[in-house]
C-alpha cells in the first residue's frame, strides 16, 4: 500500500505518521483487527499510528484537510468490501493530537466536528442561532466544550443540595479523566441525565467555569479499529 501520499496530508496539519500492522488480540481466539489507529509517542513527540494488516486490501485517502485548523478527515474503505467505510477525524486539541471515529457519513472537517455532536447540542445551536463560523469554537452561546465534552446551558435548573455530588468524575462510556466541582445526575431522564457546575477539570484540556449548571453531553464518537470493516 502507498502511504507517503497520506503522510504528505499528516505534514500539512503539522502531525507525523507510521504505518505498521494492528496490535495483536488481547485474548486468545479473538478476531485480528483489520485497521487500527492511535496516538502514540517516541523521543520526537506524539504521532499517528495507522495499521493495517498485511493481507487485506484497503484503500486509505484522506477526504479533506484543514491545515490553518489543525484537522483532516481520513477514510479507510475495504476494497473487497466497498461498502466497508470508516471515517476518522484526526486533528490537534488544546495540548495533544487525537481522533474520533465518526457515527456517519461526513466530507468535510466541519461535517466531521458536526457529525460528532450530539442531538441536544445541535438543537441549541439552532435554538441559539449560533452562526456557521462559530460553530466549532469552544465556547459559544450554545454550549461549552472540553475534550469530547458538551456543556449545554441550564440556567432554569433548581437542585436540592443534598442530591448533589462534590468532586466526581464524569460519565462517559468509560473512565474519562473529566472531574467536576458539582455533579447531579437525574434519574428520570434519558439514560439517567448529568449536570454539571463549577470547575471541571482535566489534565489534558484547560479548566473551565461553569456558573450555574449545565446538562453534560459526550461526542457521538463511533469506536474505531476496524470494527466497521469486513475481514
Amino acid at each position: 500500500m502507498e502511504t507517503s501520499h497520506i503522510a504528505q496530508k499528516f505534514v500539512k496539519i503539522g502531525a507525523r505518521v507510521k504505518f505498521g500492522q494492528p496490535p495483536a488480540p488481547r485474548w486468545r481466539g479473538a478476531t485480528p483487527q483489520v485497521f487500527s489507529i492511535a496516538v502514540a509517542k517516541d523521543r520526537k513527540g506524539e504521532y499517528f499510528d495507522i495499521g493495517v494488516q498485511p493481507d487485506e486490501e484497503l484503500s486509505i485517502s484522506v477526504l479533506h484537510v484543514r491545515p490553518k485548523d489543525r484537522h483532516l478527515l481520513l477514510l479507510v474503505q475495504g476494497a473487497r468490501h466497498p461498502r466497508d467505510i470508516q471515517k476518522s477525524l484526526c486533528g490537534h486539541d488544546e495540548r495533544h493530537w487525537f481522533f474520533a471515529g465518526l457515527p456517519e457519513g461526513a466530507s468535510t472537517v466541519d461535517g466531521a466536528k458536526e457529525a460528532l455532536k450530539p442531538a441536544a447540542v445541535l438543537e441549541a445551536q439552532h435554538q441559539k442561532k449560533v452562526k456557521a463560523n462559530k460553530k466549532n469554537k469552544r465556547k459559544t452561546a450554545a454550549f461549552i466544550r472540553q475534550g469530547e465534552f458538551f456543556f449545554v446551558p441550564r440556567p432554569e435548573l433548581v437542585v436540592d443540595d443534598w442530591l448533589v455530588v462534590r468532586n466526581i468524575e464524569l460519565t462517559g462510556g468509560g473512565r474519562t479523566g473529566h472531574m467536576a466541582e458539582y455533579v447531579y445526575r437525574d434519574p428520570r431522564g434519558p439514560q439517567m441525565s448529568e449536570f454539571g457546575k463549577g470547575r471541571i477539570r482535566h489534565p489534558d484540556h484547560k479548566t473551565v467555569v461553569l456558573p450555574y449548571w449545565h446538562q453534560v453531553l459526550v461526542s457521538r464518537e463511533y469506536p474505531t479499529g476496524g470494527s466497521g470493516l469486513a475481514d
